[in-house]
């Protein structure tokens, strides 16, 4: 419930963390011995040292944080978090409600007023997956913690790609094209109204390179041949010879 304090972190001023604890103390009704009970734990690095090596112990939680604010208070550029909020953006494999908590609470760690729709924009800007980023502007929501519960249930944003060509797109998609661009040209001077054109567009994109065996070549068969005519030794047929003769082996 209390938020940790870390003086070696930027997200958390000791001023913003005593806030936060003075708001829960007088929510839930906590008196200054409940306070200095869960302090303790929430305190990280030198914060939990300093905490650990006070030379007094009965001291009022009053006291104490104003120990703290002398001993941990230091001034955050504003420049530096503006920077950082700014410049955040998701992350391939991150989820979309991550992504746009973590945005938002940068946002708003600023400590100024930024309208919901500025606030909207930054975090939609901020997704590095231009087609994601369409689908959540499409949503066209209008509030920035109704933004957080739409992307929470969004999927995490697809991993990045270990190849990419000049253009942006995948290596293996261009590919895919070219296959699809061979097999339509194929199709394409087929007579809808001739039946024996549909067969040979269909031989042309299943079956193997045609072979003639009368004269060796490939792109005709023996029959379609304009060589002379030659005659299987073994079985006595014209159109082949005997290395390439169907017949099996006796």
């Amino acid at each position: 419930m209390i938020p940790t304090f870390d003086p070696a972190k930027d997200e958390l001023t000791i001023e913003k963390w005593i806030e936060h604890v003075d708001d829960l103390a007088e929510q839930y009704d906590w008196d200054d011995r409940s306070v200095m009970r869960l302090i303790p734990s929430r305190l990280k690095g030198h914060a939990r040292q300093w905490y650990d090596a006070r030379p007094r112990l009965a001291v009022t939680w009053r006291n104490t944080k104003k120990e703290l604010t002398q001993q941990f208070r230091k001034s955050i550029p504003f420049q530096k978090l503006f920077k950082e909020a700014a410049n955040y953006e998701s992350l391939p494999g991150q989820t979309l409600g991550d992504y746009c908590f973590q945005k938002l609470r940068k946002l708003r760690s600023l400590d100024i007023k930024i309208p919901d729709k500025y606030m909207i924009d930054a975090v939609i800007g901020g997704i590095t997956d231009a087609n994601v980023s369409r689908a959540v502007r499409s949503a066209q929501i209008n509030d920035a913690n109704e933004l957080y519960a739409y992307m929470t249930s969004l999927s995490e944003l697809p991993p990045k790609s270990d190849k990419v060509t000049p253009t942006g797109k995948k290596g293996s998609d261009r590919k895919d094209r070219d296959s699809r661009q061979r097999r339509s040209n194929k199709w394409r001077d087929v007579d809808k109204d001739d039946p024996k054109s549909t067969d040979k567009a269909v031989e042309n994109v299943h079956a193997k390179p045609r072979e003639c065996f009368n004269c060796g070549k490939e792109g005709h068969f023996a029959r379609e041949c304009s060589e002379p005519r030659v005659k299987c030794e073994k079985c006595k047929r014209w159109g082949h010879l005997v290395d390439k003769c169907p017949q099996e082996n006796v």
